[in-house]
């Protein structure tokens, strides 16, 4: 994203990006919601429903995915907006995204 000069491209890839980002999100913490619900619905018109419920059943939510998620996209809109430079090392965003000690703002 850093690297294109047209809008229409970096406005693309800032897209991808949340897009990507949010889909993991939304897979890990509401896809079994919204499986369950739509099941409902067809047993309420007596149809059938041919996604089983053990795949969601089975995914393991990982440990502070939405801390991660919103690290890598505010890293993502940074980035986008000029504010910092991309790094060049993927250690480096590794660490970015992991690092929880982080300033509280407002009152405690």
């Amino acid at each position: 994203m850093d690297r294109q000069t047209e809008q229409s491209k970096r406005k693309f890839w800032l897209a991808f990006s949340l897009i990507c980002n949010l889909a993991i999100l939304f897979v890990f913490k509401y896809a079994g919601f919204v499986n369950e619900n739509i099941k409902d619905v067809f047993e309420f018109f007596n149809l059938s429903y041919p996604v089983p419920d053990t795949i969601f059943k089975k995914l393991i939510m990982p440990v502070g995915i939405s801390f991660f998620t919103f690290q890598s996209l505010s890293y993502t809109i940074d980035i986008y907006r000029r504010n910092i430079e991309p790094v060049k090392n993927i250690s480096e965003f590794a660490f970015f995204v992991t690092f929880f000690p982080q300033m509280v703002a407002g009152p405690i």
